[in-house]
């Protein structure tokens, strides 16, 4: 097998990496952490010198924000690999102790192991705390852009620009100084109106009772008629018949 190529390594490199956002700071944690004390077994176990190139590595890493923090965490974790050896600044200071390769330096692996995960404690949880994003003070400014420049870089911009660009600026600025002054007065005036105080309405009087009706006299029962009598019945005309005589 090639001791070219770690895949603990690998791997924890390459979740730094593909981390999200929410997760970087962690997965960076752990990569500073994980190489240290990968590095400081290596150096005690097998008596190579991964911790010190390790280190240097880190010296040398560049300018960026997360470099320096990467240096901030090796200086400032309080982290110790006593009794073999301790990390001054970011360079290994080592003690006399029988290599890792011999008799008694094989014995002697099991502590070396547990001293380099109590170093790994440290250095991971200082560096959760370094990486950790910053926590905003109050409510980010939405026209910080505006007008927003560098006094040392300004005058290489105008020694740059065209007249016909700089009057471009000119225009540009008087415009959103003419905009942002009329939005100031129309939000004072806002913040004026909502600030004053609210008159209270008057209490409504409540409304005389309402005396109650005198009741309905109940009307007089109403006689029943008389029966009609029945009409009696109508007499049958007899019909007479006149019979005349015979001529």
């Amino acid at each position: 097998m090639s001791n070219r190529f770690n895949l603990s390594q690998f791997s924890t490199s390459l979740i730094t990496l593909t981390a999200s956002r929410d997760e970087r700071p962690q997965s960076l944690a752990k990569f500073i952490a994980e190489s240290l004390r990968d590095s400081a077994i290596d150096w005690l176990c097998e008596g190579s010198d991964c911790l010190t190139q390790v280190l240097a590595k880190f010296e040398n890493s560049g300018k960026s924000a997360v470099a320096v923090k990467f240096r901030k965490i090796i200086r400032g974790c309080g982290a110790s690999l006593m009794p073999y050896g301790e990390i001054e600044g970011l360079t290994l200071v080592k003690n006399k102790f029988p290599g890792g390769n011999g008799d008694l330096g094989r014995r002697d692996h099991d502590n070396r192991i547990a001293v380099c995960e109590q170093f790994h404690a440290k250095v991971y949880a200082y560096a959760c705390f370094v990486f950790a994003p910053a926590v905003s003070d109050g409510t980010p400014d939405p026209l910080s852009a505006f007008g927003a420049f560098s006094e040392k870089s300004f005058p290489i911009k105008i020694s740059s620009a065209t007249v016909d660009q700089i009057e471009s600026a000119v225009k540009r600025t008087l415009v959103l100084a003419g905009l942002l002054a009329d939005a100031l007065e129309i939000v004072k005036k806002q913040n004026v109106e909502a600030s004053a105080p609210v008159e209270a309405s008057a209490p409504v009087e409540a409304s005389a009772p309402v005396e109650a009706s005198a009741p309905v006299e109940a009307s007089a029962p109403v006689e029943a008629s008389a029966p009609v009598e029945a009409s009696a019945p109508a007499k049958t005309r007899k019909t007479i018949t006149r019979v005349s005589k015979a001529a």
